[in-house]
């Protein structure tokens, strides 16, 4: 008891979130004016809902909705963010109290209203954390519809921070990190609302090829989505394979780094599939091949000289 007679008001530790939830108030006996303001902001919402009938008292089983809820844990959707976007005490939930022995205890029952908080609750793109792996679709549909706008991967790069080539595998990855995806809706919500325009010549032969090379795969303007995120996919008029349109990206890109001096640095597989693709398509000298993978000329000369002797071997076994 204090001097006056009231009760000792007691203070969690610093590192807990005060007004947050009701752990504070209820189970440390936190009477600090944060927790103080926030309990009388329940109960004046516990009453009015007491009087129109719409108060819930019932209890369901925690197991289900804590299921639940550890699924978007493991899908990059912090315990605090589920906190704070939903307003429900998840900790007790998923990591049990403790009795007064000491001892943890499993939360067996949860709440009607919380168990339905919870479990109509959907993660959007800012719940992940930055390094949480999630579904591209976004991500590809936009860089997608900046280049049919005219925005090239070289542009679109620039504003990124990223390279070319990297822009090119986005532009066709199946899973992004929470952190790009974000950075790629930020640039899209400022490039989608204007085509690209060219002050150069060049620019301007670089946006028709970039808006040419779009139209021929198929890709679809921003308003071709009501959702970017979460629209079934539309139609495409592509007529190349994956596998042939992953080839079209990186060659696009590794000639656009090369133009703008940006050296690339091929190795392995990679490099022995590019350099075949280029020199099928005849139109660029081994030297000027080289200059655009980086590597050394008699490389590409070797794997040139390679690959026609597997070929002549595979026409002798054909033969025989």
């Amino acid at each position: 008891m204090t001097a006056a007679g009231s009760p000792a008001r007691h203070a969690c530790p610093p590192e807990h979130d005060h007004a947050e939830t009701t752990t504070c108030y209820f189970h440390h006996k936190c009477r600090c004016d944060a927790c103080r303001a926030e309990n009388t902001a329940r109960q004046r919402v516990r009453r009015r809902q007491l009087a129109y009938g719409t108060y819930d008292r019932r209890f369901v089983p925690a197991a289900p909705i804590r299921e639940h809820v550890k699924g978007m844990i493991a899908q990059g959707v912090g315990v605090r963010t589920l906190r704070e976007a939903t307003g429900a005490n998840v900790d007790h939930l998923i990591y049990g109290y403790t009795r007064r022995d000491g001892t943890r205890a499993e939360q067996k029952l949860v709440t009607a209203r919380v168990a339905r908080t919870l479990a109509g609750f959907t993660p959007t793109l800012d719940h992940y954390a930055a390094h949480a792996v999630i579904d591209g679709r976004g991500t590809r549909r936009r860089l997608r519809a900046l280049a049919a706008m005219g925005w090239s991967f070289a542009v679109i790069g620039r504003h990124l921070g990223r390279i070319d080539t990297n822009v090119a595998r986005l532009a066709r990855a199946r899973r992004v990190t929470a952190g790009t995806a974000r950075e790629v809706r930020d640039l899209y919500e400022v490039l989608s609302v204007t085509p690209a325009v060219g002050e150069t010549a060049t620019e301007r032969a670089m946006i028709a090829r970039t808006k040419r090379h779009a139209r021929d795969r198929g890709w679809h303007g921003p308003l071709a989505w009501d959702d970017v995120d979460t629209d079934p996919e539309l139609p495409s008029q592509s007529f190349v394979t994956d596998d042939e349109l992953d080839l079209e990206l990186d060659l696009a890109a590794l000639l656009e780094q090369h133009r703008v001096g940006t050296p690339a640095r091929l190795r392995g597989e990679e490099l022995h599939r590019v350099v075949h693709a280029f020199a099928e398509r005849g139109e660029l000298t081994h030297r000027e091949i080289a200059e655009v993978v980086g590597c050394a000329e008699k490389t590409v000369d070797r794997l040139r000289a390679a690959a026609r002797a597997a070929a002549r071997v595979t026409e002798q076994e054909k033969a025989a």
